[in-house]
């Protein structure tokens, strides 16, 4: 292997540099934070897969079946955000490959629901095997990838946060409500969930749904900042409504699965998300009370890969003796915020180029929202299985040393940013484009015909009650 990045530092060794070299040669140690797991046979292709699991392949005919049936149905994006940005199916999840496992359960909480991964074939390959590593029992990938879509006729749309743009910009073309005083606008929030057919559960409600093993429930907390650090029903998820319809793909992965929404009692942002959420969303929606009764929804979480971890300590001892090469997987915007001097920026889809070029050991470098243990397994893979690759056991913040800002290095363009430039001139001309895009969004839509973004058909088709629906405070 080639010489890696170094820092400029006396050169010693010291015993912490010989005890993780001594432990190259020894069993993994668990990370102190895994949770433990059960053991499952590997086929070597990724962490943790179950006998007899079964990859399978849909057309976009099938595909189309599928999102127009009455099944749940998970469609998967595994692409960076800026590709993804380029053009992708309205009604898929992202859900990048950078982080897929710690991902998909969150996203896709039961392991029996039809999962269609479509997006880039070789990438999609890669991520269906994951994902039946992980339990899921129904993977499918889409043959031909998008291009195959679009060839059978099927819409891709470029930008971010489509289908809540272009609800929004139909929701302000159509709706000519002025809005309401407090008194009217309660009153049709009840009137709005009634109509909608929205159930009220109770917390045993709750925990019927929940438990119900053959469907996917979603319990998402609309409340604002404040009342839900005040108290919330443990393991809901917290997304405020606004940002819930904005970014709907990002949290309701499964078509037609149940959604719980959890509000206060005077349920006006319920009935505002509910007015909005129907023409996204096309499974069954209650409304929960919060009252401090429900217990815990469930958690679903993977099996985690026992890898070997460095403390940060280690890590910096190894820096002086220039024994190693540290590629930081955090978000670009993360590392250059602050990195360790001489690491390497990178995205799992560029190791296997990328690690082949580095001196060994490899220490891989996350965060709290990143934690490289399933990349670390794989990249160790991509390196003969010699023990070559550790984590920085507590992520960046365990390092000891100071981070920089100086001389970045990045292992391939930066692909993770799909969203506005800073501010400044760049930043405006952005928000100006996506201005014009979306105003054009509709008109698209309309000359395509496309049955995902047609809500004139949708089920609420009352348009005129959503703007009196806001969560207004007397």
């Amino acid at each position: 292997m080639a010489d890696g990045p170094v820092l400029d530092l006396p050169v010693r060794r010291d015993e912490a540099v010989l005890g993780v070299l001594r432990r190259r040669a020894a069993p993994a140690r668990r990370l102190r934070s895994e949770v433990p797991t059960t053991t499952v046979r590997d086929t070597g292709t990724h962490t943790g897969t179950h006998v007899g699991t079964h990859v399978g392949t849909v057309t976009p005919a099938r595909l189309r079946r599928l999102l127009d049936g009455d099944e749940e149905v998970a469609v998967l994006d595994v692409r960076d955000p800026v590709a993804r940005a380029a053009g992708h199916l309205v009604r898929s999840a992202p859900a990048p490959l950078h982080d897929l496992e710690r991902r998909a359960r969150g996203l896709v909480p039961r392991l029996g629901t039809v999962v269609v991964v479509a997006s880039d074939p070789a990438l999609d390959d890669q991520a269906a095997a994951i994902l039946a590593g992980l339990g899921y029992e129904r993977v499918h990938v889409l043959e031909g990838g998008l291009d195959a879509w679009r060839a059978c006729g099927g819409r891709t749309y470029a930008g971010t946060h489509v289908l809540g743009t272009a609800l929004g910009e139909w929701i302000r073309t159509t709706s000519v409500d002025a809005g309401a005083g407090v008194d009217d606008v309660r009153a049709r929030a009840r009137q709005t969930l009634e109509a909608a057919g929205v159930e009220r559960v109770d917390a045993a409600g709750l925990a019927r749904l929940v438990a119900d093993p053959t469907r996917t429930t979603y319990v998402v907390d609309v409340r604002g900042p404040a009342e839900h650090a005040a108290g919330h029903v443990p393991g809901s998820l917290h997304v405020p409504g606004d940002r819930l319809v904005r970014a709907v793909e990002e949290h309701l992965a499964v078509r037609r699965a149940h959604v719980v929404i959890v509000d206060d009692a005077d349920l006006l942002r319920s009935a505002a998300t509910v007015a909005r959420l129907r023409h996204l969303h096309d499974g069954p929606v209650h409304v929960h009370v919060h009252d401090g009764a429900a217990a815990p929804v469930p958690v679903p979480v993977p099996d985690v890969p026992v890898v070997d971890a460095v403390t940060g300590h280690e890590m910096a001892a190894m820096l002086r003796a220039r024994v190693v090469s540290v590629v930081d997987l955090r978000s670009s915007a993360a590392y250059a915020a602050g990195h360790v001097g001489g690491s390497v920026h990178a995205r799992r889809e560029q190791l296997p180029s990328l690690l082949p070029g580095l001196s060994s050991p490899v220490v891989l470098v996350g965060d709290d929202d990143l934690v490289p243990d399933f990349i670390a397994a794989e990249a160790d893979r991509l390196l003969g299985g010699r023990g070559d690759v550790h984590i920085l056991e507590g992520g960046i913040d365990a390092f000891p040393g100071n981070l920089t800002t100086a001389d970045p290095s990045y292992a391939g363009p930066v692909v993770d940013r799909a969203g506005p430039p800073p501010s400044g001139p760049e930043g405006d001309a952005w928000h100006r484009a996506r201005a014009a895009w979306a105003a054009g969004l509709l008109a698209a839509v309309a000359a395509a015909g496309d049955p995902d973004l047609d809500f004139d058909a949708g089920a609420l088709g009352q348009s005129t009650s959503i703007r009196g629906l806001q969560p207004v405070r007397p």
